[in-house]
């Protein structure tokens, strides 16, 4: 999935507007101040701080391989397991509506979408996630 030219650009300076354009865009707009199960935790904050722990280059590398991959759709077509797809109602990172075409490529797939989540899924609401992997298993 391509990234954003702006993201990619302050990742290749670690430029630490990366990271928070990147924390930014990961959260729904309810868990970005508060929201976190465990009282006290903000989970911008936390993953804010472990963004800024990652080697210079990490994070440029990994938005880079994400932005060229493009077989995508071909290996999705070869899946023949069933699949679960959970997406992020609110996820701006990765919008649903990107995902579709990878989708439709399944075979055999159950979608879930948590409503009022970005893409932060494990971290928004960890126990849907684990329910979700749950039923699917």
């Amino acid at each position: 999935m391509p990234a954003s030219d702006a993201l990619l650009a302050a990742a290749k300076l670690n430029d630490h507007v990366a990271f928070e354009l990147i924390n930014s865009w990961s959260y729904s707009a309810g868990k970005q101040l508060g929201g976190n199960q465990v009282p006290g935790m903000w989970m911008t904050g936390s993953a804010l701080r472990l963004l800024e722990r990652a080697r210079p280059g990490v994070l440029h590398t990994d938005l880079l391989a994400c932005h060229t991959y493009s077989a995508g759709l071909e290996a999705a077509s070869g899946v023949c397991c069933p699949a679960l797809v959970i997406l992020g109602a609110r996820d701006i990172m990765a919008p649903n509506r990107s995902a579709r075409a990878l989708i439709e490529a399944l075979a055999d797939k159950r979608v879930v979408t948590l409503a009022d989540t970005g893409h932060a899924l494990m971290a928004e609401q960890p126990d849907a996630v684990l329910d979700a992997l749950r039923e699917f298993l």
